[in-house]
């Protein structure tokens, strides 16, 4: 009995030393959440990406038969690269690869394409890529705010980082650049993952000072790893222009 108390009273007392420790791992990712998406750095990032992100296409001058050639290509990727990796990661289990790109918006199509398929870092260093050079708004944008937030990104031990439009809910910015990047939240092929939970959390909180937390869950786009959100609005003046969302991965809980 004294052996088993001991037992009790040990096992109770670091339980609470964990709770604490993940209470703290929690609220300083609150905090940096709320900092970052007021940082004016990010606001300006995130109006900038809004209009050249509608207007790339167009601006690259893309047309039908170029975006057809861009989702054949596409789709290779899907089938390919990303598929053998989940395979391999899911022991052997497929992934709807054709019915996912059939879902793709134009220009999520476009984004994937120049920025995944024909990007020549390989499978989970696509974030390496800065600028594609090709002299368009979003490119030049990209650029510039890209390894700012990378590096923000590998400091605290994030697996990404997005910013998504008020609008629309287009993922117009990732870090990792992963089947979610250039996708609706509203109405792509994500539109019901924790991703876009956290989206639409972020989207009915009023003020600048809000969060919205969605629990880990498996999530697709990262091979079915468990993944957790945290988002806050980003606001310009008093107009909510977007949201800023980290993606959580388990091995901060795990440590």
């Amino acid at each position: 009995d004294t052996l088993r108390s001991e037992a009790i009273t040990k096992l109770t007392a670091i339980r609470e030393i964990k709770k604490a420790a993940v209470d703290r791992y929690f609220a300083g990712i609150r905090d940096q959440v709320l900092t970052l998406s007021e940082d004016r750095m990010v606001v300006e990032a995130m109006v900038g990406f809004d209009s050249a992100y509608n207007g790339y296409a167009s601006e690259m001058n893309v047309t039908p038969a170029r975006l057809a050639q861009m989702r054949i290509a596409l789709e290779t990727y899907y089938t390919g690269e990303f598929a053998a990796e989940y395979q391999a990661q899911n022991d052997n289990v497929s992934f709807d690869a054709s019915g996912t790109v059939a879902k793709l918006s134009d220009n999520a199509v476009v984004f994937q394409y120049n920025f995944i398929r024909a990007n020549k870092n390989s499978l989970g260093n696509k974030h390496m890529l800065d600028s594609l050079g090709d002299g368009s708004r979003y490119d030049r944008l990209h650029g510039e705010v890209h390894p700012i937030i990378r590096n923000y990104l590998e400091k605290f031990g994030y697996y990404d980082i997005f910013l998504v439009d008020a609008e629309h809910g287009n993922v117009q910015y990732s870090v990792y650049k992963e089947l979610d990047y250039g996708t609706s939240l509203k109405n792509g092929p994500w539109a019901e993952s924790n991703l876009a939970r956290a989206y639409r959390a972020a989207m009915k909180q009023d003020g600048a000072d809000t969060v919205a937390l969605m629990d880990y869950d498996l999530y697709t786009p990262s091979y079915d790893a468990p993944a957790g959100f945290i988002a806050s609005p980003i606001y310009d003046g008093g107009k909510k222009v977007g949201v800023l969302i980290f993606q959580m991965p388990l091995d901060r809980i795990t440590e």
